[in-house]
């Protein structure tokens, strides 16, 4: 509401906030004094009027994810500038904000006189802060003022440090080793890999960043060999102008080669496969030498013959296989020779594995094979005891004189037919035609009338058929 003053010649508005920064007011001609009727103002009264308005501010260095080392110097800038007294009439204060609290840069301020994009060399403290923040503060001439802070950056005074695999002086290190540098904090890529020499050179040599890890690559290291790994100063961290490493040099030795490990993985148990099954074998093998560099041999053996499966093929691990027929009935072997870059060769042999013979081969007639063995035997023993046997009819009888020693020393000789000399061996001849049994000259054996054998003359019953006597 509107309000005068006690003599009547002032006027007070009240009003909101002001929208805009220029405000123009119009008092009407028609105004009139407090006389009767009134004088008129006549004209229109006009006037304009603008606000007060805060300095505007940005702050363009440091910005957020910098990192400044302690002990150098480095330019503070940013943007300003006032709308109603322009840029040169701003006082500017410029501090900066750590984990310890806020510190002064510029205690007495900085102007008036400085140009809209002004900027201040700061020589930063030799601390370490992971999180620090400047603050400027810009005031005009009327009292108003704004402070604007900067981007969260470091401030990093220390050297970066470093841990190493192998360390120095290792022995034994394996050829395929990577060679890892571990730093304290994150380096310079560039510079740090510049720093860097290797003797002698491993070949295949690549760099590889992992965080704050450089891994050193390579297609394989001699074995029994001394390398160097030599990192000079030139290396240093990733803040701004950089915190040099204090530089190191790493020896270590690799180990003389060792001949690759390799084992089937299939088969390992005794199996019986099929002609035309599709069978896969597999092996593992390992060397300081990478798996994918080593050549691989594998053969198989049996009986009937022997093949080769895999050729010097570099890496395999598996083939797969269909069996043949020619090794139905029959037993397979597989043999595996792996070596190395240096030709040093590891082997392995797998378990026997059994293939089938199908319906109608090799394993079903072996039973009836050996059958017919056995008979034949047993035919052929006959045979040969048939022979012998009359062999032995047909031999004549021993004469009697041989047989004397074996008679009995009191057994009388049998007497003599009577009758002319010449007439007694014709009654033996008769008798032998006429008789089943026949004793021979000297009475001490006789023919068997079943079979034939000679047998003792005392004998009632033939040893050789049983026939009775």
């Amino acid at each position: 509401m509107p309000s005068w003053d006690p003599t009547g010649t002032i006027l007070t508005l009240g009003h909101n906030p002001f929208s805009s920064a220029s405000t123009t007011v119009t008092v009407q001609g028609t105004s009139k004094d407090a006389s009767d009727p009134g004088n008129p103002l006549g004209s229109n009264y006009v006037f304009t009027f603008g606000l007060d308005t805060a300095p505007t501010l940005s702050i363009t260095a440091p910005v957020a994810g910098d990192c400044w080392c302690g002990g150098t110097t480095h330019t503070i800038a940013w943007t300003m500038d006032d709308a109603e007294s322009g840029p040169g009439s701003l006082v500017v204060y410029i501090n900066v904000s750590t984990s310890g609290g806020l510190f002064v840069i510029t205690p007495t301020g900085l102007g008036p006189g400085l140009s809209g994009s002004p900027s201040y060399p700061w020589s930063l403290p030799a601390i370490s802060e992971l999180s620090a923040h400047i603050e400027i503060t810009a005031i005009d001439p009327r009292g108003l003022s704004i402070t604007r802070s900067s981007g969260t950056f470091r401030i990093d005074s220390a050297a970066p440090t470093l841990n190493s695999q192998p360390v120095n002086n290792q022995q034994n290190v394996p050829t395929n080793q990577v060679i890892t540098l571990a730093w304290s904090e994150a380096m310079d890529p560039v510079a740090t890999q510049g720093a860097i020499t290797v003797s002698p050179l491993p070949a295949g040599m690549t760099f590889l960043w992992a965080g704050n890890t450089l891994e050193i690559h390579h297609s394989g290291l001699a074995p029994g060999v001394t390398y160097t790994v030599t990192i000079t100063t030139a290396a240093h961290d990733n803040c701004t102008p950089g915190n040099a490493f204090a530089g190191a040099t790493i020896r270590f030795t690799t180990a003389a080669n060792q001949a690759p490990q390799v084992h089937f993985t299939a088969p390992t148990a005794i199996e019986t496969w099929n002609v035309g099954d599709s069978k896969v074998i597999t092996w593992s093998m390992s060397d300081e030498t990478p798996a994918a560099q080593l050549r691989v041999w594998l053969n198989y053996t049996s009986a009937v013959g022997s093949g080769t499966l895999v050729n010097g093929q570099a890496g395999a691990t598996q083939v797969t296989w269909t069996v043949p027929a020619a090794l139905a009935g029959r037993t397979v072997q597989f043999h595996i020779d792996v070596v190395d870059a240096l030709d040093a060769r590891g082997s392995d042999t797998s378990v026997s594995v059994n293939v089938a013979a199908p319906p109608g081969g090799i394993g079903d007639v072996l039973p009836w094979i050996g059958l017919a063995i056995v008979i034949i035997g047993i035919i052929a023993g006959l045979l040969f005891f048939l022979v012998v046997k009359r062999r032995k009819k047909e031999e004549p009888a021993a004469p009697a004189p041989k047989k004397a020693p074996s008679r009995p020393p009191a057994r009388a000789p049998p007497p003599k037919p009577a009758g002319p000399p010449k007439a007694a061996p014709a009654a033996p001849a008769a008798e032998e035609t006429e008789s089943p049994l026949e004793t021979e000259e000297g009475g001490e054996t006789k023919t068997c009338p079943n079979c034939g054998s000679i047998v003792d003359a005392t004998a009632t019953q033939c040893p050789v058929c049983d026939a009775a006597l």
